[in-house]
Order: C-alpha cells, then structure tokens, then sequence
C-alpha cells in the first residue's frame, strides 16, 4: 500500500509568499487610507468654508473655520451642542427638516441662505449644503457653509452708493425720485394730496468757494441734520445736489389748500432753523434759505411735473429777495421756460462775442481823467441792450461769471495796452471787477499773468476790484494770493466799502491800495448827516492807511463838492459820464470838470 506524498518543503513555500503578499499589500492599503484619510482632514481643516457632522442634530465635527464663523474659541465651546441652538429662530424649523431629509434620503440636497446664531449672539448669514454620510461606521449628515457676511455688507454698500448721499447719508435724488413716483400712486388710490418741498441755500457758493470745500461740506451735514427735525418719520428728506435738497410730504390732505397749509408750516419751521447761526470749525456763519412747494396728486402730475414745478417756484422764491416761500403758479413754468432759454442765449452771447467792454471814467479832484472802470455789456441779437443787473447774478449762479470775468479782464488789458501808446491815455488805470468765483479759482493768479504777458499791458496801471464780501475768512489764503498778483505790478482796489463785513484789521492785513466809497452813500450825502459821517469816516480811514479813496455814484456838482471838501481823492458816476465804448472816452474829457 502507497501513501499520498506528503508534501514537500518547496510545495509549502509557495503558500507562505503568498501570505505575505497578501499582507504587504494590506498594509499598503491601510497607508494608503491613513495617507488619505490624513489629506482630507488636512483639507476640511483648512478649508475657508465652515464644515460640520452632526448625528440627529447634535454635532460631532466641527472644522477652525466654522469654530470662527460662530465666533467660538475652540471647537469644546461647539461639538455636542445640537444644531438647533446655532439656528436662527426664522429657520430653525425648516433647517432642522432638511437636516433629517439628508440622513433619510443619504443624498445631498440643494444650497439655501440660512441665519446662524452666533455664540456671542449675532447673526451670520450663510449658504449651506448638507449630504449623508458615514461617520465612524455610522449615517451622519456633512454640511458645508459658506458665510455671505461679506457680500451682505458689499451689496448694502453698493445700495448705499446708488441711494443714498454720501456726505449727508440722506437719500439722493434717485431715491426720492422714487418715493415720490409711490407718493403719486399712494394720492390717487386715496384720493388725497401730497406736496414737494425744494430749497436752496442762499448765497452757498459764496461760501464754500471763499471758505473752502471743507466748510461748505460741514454746513450741508448741518444743514441735514437740522432738516430732518422738522419732518415726520414717514417725510423724506433728500439732498439732490450740491445745496439743493427735497422734502417729501405725504400728507392725508383731501384738498390742495389743506396739504398747501400743511406744507407752508413745515416749510416755514425749515426756514426758521435754517436761519439759525451755524457754528463750524470754531466760526460763526449766517444762511438762509430760498423755499419752492409744489402741491400734487396722481392723474395731475406726473414726477417730473411736481420736481419741475417745486424747482420753478424754488426761482422765484429767489427772485423775490431770498430767504423766502413761494408755492408754484402756473405762470411760473412760463417763467422758468423763459429763464431757461435766456441762460442759453447767453452762453452762445458769449461764443459769438455778444458782450462788450464799456468804459466809465474816474476824475480827479482837479478834474482830470486818471482812469476808467471797465464794465461788461451784453448787446444781444435776439434781446438788445441786456441790463448788468439782468444778466450779472444770472452768470454767478449759472457759472458763466469765470469766461465772463476773463473775456472781461482779457479785453480790458488790450485796451489798457492801446492806451499806453497814446500820449493823452498812456496815464490812465483801468478798473476791472473780480467776482468771488474768479479770485477763488486755483489758476486766477496764473491766468493775471497770463494775460498781462499776452496782452502787454503796464500791471502797474490794472486795478483789480474786490468786494468786501470776499474777504470773510480764509484771510491768510486771501492775503497770499493778494500779494502774488501785487508782486506782478497790479493794485487792488476794496469795491462798495462800508457795505460788507471788513474790519480794520483786515484793512491792515490786506495789500490794498485803494478804498470805494459806496453809492449807496453817496446818494444821500446832501440830505442824510450819517450818509455824510461814513463817507468822511472812510476817507480818513483809507488815508491814515496810506490808501487813495474814490466815490462812486456821484451825480451832481454839490455831491463832488462836498466830497472834494471831506479830501476825497478821486470819483466816478453818471456827473462825469456814462459807461460808454473806448472810442468814445476821448470825447467826454472836454466836458468833465468839477
């Protein structure tokens, strides 16, 4: 009998090998997974986004990130809490909902905004998606959020930027545009009446183009917060540019005269507290406001109408004298038009070289000419002889006064140089008026040297006439570029002394060479003891400061008599001549005398 063979030592080796392949490769693979498993923790862990696990709604995991989106210290403060005290009231239900659907369905569901409570108790906004998975060996549900603070506060900002001022914080006009569209709305299905409210700060730019931009921000921010006190909280206040603002009422008026009385007090209230002194930057300041109201309802305006309207009786709110109420007329949109067409023919008076210098002179107390003032005039094709007093305050407003101011000093320094080459002129000065705009302007300085250097005219006979007005404040900013132009060869004169604010210590800061006596005085010399006072106070002023003095406005030989024995120097007015053109000077020099 045989025996199977047993098997042999090379038979059994095989199997052993074997075995070990087997186990290398399992431990290759156990690496491999702790590799992996170590990648991906790595990677949640730094992840930006926040991750959770959460088994039934208690939290198992959470990663840096989402331990600072709750504003946690430590992960501790966070796992074993349940979800539910990290939700947001709002969505606490739903969440929770959705929570268990991903554990059931072992599928991920789709992104939604959620509100998460914070452990410091304020809210974050977030984006979450939540999936089934498993963790250690058993379902759990994986969510990944993404905080949406960031664009929460980018889209406010963007909403802040396309509705809101940035200098007041009060609604712009896009904003209040639409508010009033809603207002129209809101008046027809109640058949009741609202009214718009339009204002403009008086004499503003003077303000800010003397005192700087700093200042004129500071009075609007003033200005807003005093405005928003005379409203009611469901009112909008609006600033629609620059010094402009508008004023929504929604009003339950059922008539035009009840929402025109309502809106007559608030417009009234405003007016008051905006003739408050304003304190800014340790300085007083005075302004005043010019009111327009337009009283409306849905079918008998559109938007546009009602802005137009308040914008119209806003005009002649101004035209009245400023510091004033006006409610909108229907004639008053005839004046508007009218207004409007006027500004663009004189902006094309200007391009086709309309206006034109006249000349008024200045005598001595021996009657002689020294000099003339140039004046511009405006000989319109379509309007004749235009007034200074129609088409002056027209330009300071509209901004036409700066190519204006420099067609007029430009003009006039041609003509001071054609003088100069003839033996009975060469002598004369020339006058020329600067508007607070033009002396404002960065390039003013520049452009006076500029033209002289153009032009070739003596700076030692140009006269520049400021007005007191001009020389509130910035005092040390004024005085420099004073003595820049001073330093080219030019003087200045202070035009309609007595009438502004100067003050003796500003007279001895400013580099002036001359003082005018006002009209306004000189009118009522003869008859008014203090008329007379003033005029002898100015010319002994200006004389104890090394100044010559000259009277304007001087009509008849007993006025330049009586100036002449109070040792005034020099006068200018209708007595000695009209403005007239250059040519005509020469022929008036035979008749002057005093």
């Amino acid at each position: 009998m045989t025996t199977a063979p047993q098997p042999t030592e090379p038979t059994r080796r095989p199997a052993v090998e074997g075995d070990a392949h087997l186990l290398e490769l399992l431990a290759s693979q156990q690496a491999a997974l702790r590799e992996s498993e170590s990648r991906y923790r790595t990677l949640v862990e730094w992840a930006p986004q926040a991750v959770a696990v959460h088994r039934n709604g208690k939290l198992l995991y959470v990663n840096p990130a989402a331990v600072a989106l709750l504003h946690g210290r430590t992960a501790s403060e966070i796992v074993g809490k349940h979800i539910g005290d990290f939700l947001h009231l709002d969505d606490r239900q739903v969440a929770l909902e959705r929570a268990l659907m991903a554990m059931e369905q072992g599928s991920s569901l789709q992104l939604r905004e959620e509100k998460l409570m914070r452990l410091d108790g304020t809210i974050a906004l977030v984006e979450i998606q939540s999936m089934s998975i498993q963790y250690d060996g058993e379902p759990a549900v994986y969510v990944v959020a993404h905080d949406l603070s960031q664009r929460q506060e980018d889209e406010k900002l963007i909403h802040q930027l396309a509705f809101y001022d940035a200098l007041t914080n009060l609604p712009n006009r896009r904003l209040l545009t639409d508010r009033l569209q809603q207002a129209l709305l809101n008046s027809g299905r109640k058949q009741c009446f609202g009214a718009l409210i339009l204002l403009d700060l008086d004499h503003f730019k003077g303000i800010n183009d003397l005192m700087g931009h700093e200042v004129g921000d500071a009075l609007l921010m003033q200005v807003a917060e005093r405005l928003l006190l005379c409203v009611r909280k469901n009112d909008s206040v609006a600033r629609v540019g620059g010094d402009e603002f508008m004023v929504l009422l929604e009003t339950f008026a059922v008539t035009t005269l009840e929402a025109a009385r309502y809106a007559e007090i608030v417009a009234k209230k405003m007016a008051q507290r905006l003739s408050e002194p304003y304190t800014l930057f340790g300085t007083h300041y005075a302004s005043t406001p010019s009111i327009g109201i337009s009283v409306f309802q849905e079918g008998a305006s559109s938007h546009s109408d009602v802005i137009k309207k308040a914008d119209a009786a806003m005009y002649q709110a101004k035209a009245a004298g400023r510091n004033t109420i006006r409610f909108f007329d229907p004639s008053m949109q005839a004046q508007a038009l009218a207004r409007a067409a006027f500004e663009q023919d004189m902006r094309l008076g200007l391009e086709q070289q309309e206006f034109v210098l006249h000349y008024q002179v200045q005598v001595n107390k021996q009657g002689q000419i020294i000099g003339v003032e140039a004046l511009a005039r405006w000989v319109s094709a379509k309007h004749g002889q235009v007034p200074p007093s129609r088409f002056i305050p027209l330009a300071e407003e509209n901004g036409l006064i700066l190519p204006l101011g420099q067609f007029v000093l430009e003009s006039a320094c041609q003509q001071l140089a054609r003088w100069a080459s003839q033996p009975d002129t060469k002598h004369w000065t020339v006058a020329v008026n600067v508007s607070a705009r033009q002396f404002a302007h960065e390039q003013f300085v520049a452009h006076v040297a500029v033209v002289l250097k153009t032009t070739g005219a003596d700076p030692r006979r140009l006269k520049l006439e400021l007005t007191e007005s001009m020389l509130v404040k910035n005092m040390a900013s004024i005085v420099a570029k004073m003595n820049a132009i001073k330093a080219l060869g030019v003087s200045f004169s202070l035009d309609d002394f007595g009438t502004g604010y100067s003050s003796l210590s500003y007279l001895k800061q400013l580099p002036l060479a001359q003082l005018k006596i006002d009209q306004s005085f000189v009118r009522n010399l003869l008859t008014d003891p203090n008329d007379a006072v003033i005029a002898r106070t100015v010319v002994a002023l200006g004389h104890s400061l090394g100044m010559t003095v000259i009277a304007e406005g001087v009509e008849t030989a007993e006025q330049c008599q009586l100036l002449t024995a109070m040792d005034c120097d020099a006068f200018q007015g209708y007595y000695f001549g009209r403005p007239v053109p250059a040519a005509d000077l020469l022929k008036l020099s035979a008749h002057i005398g005093p």
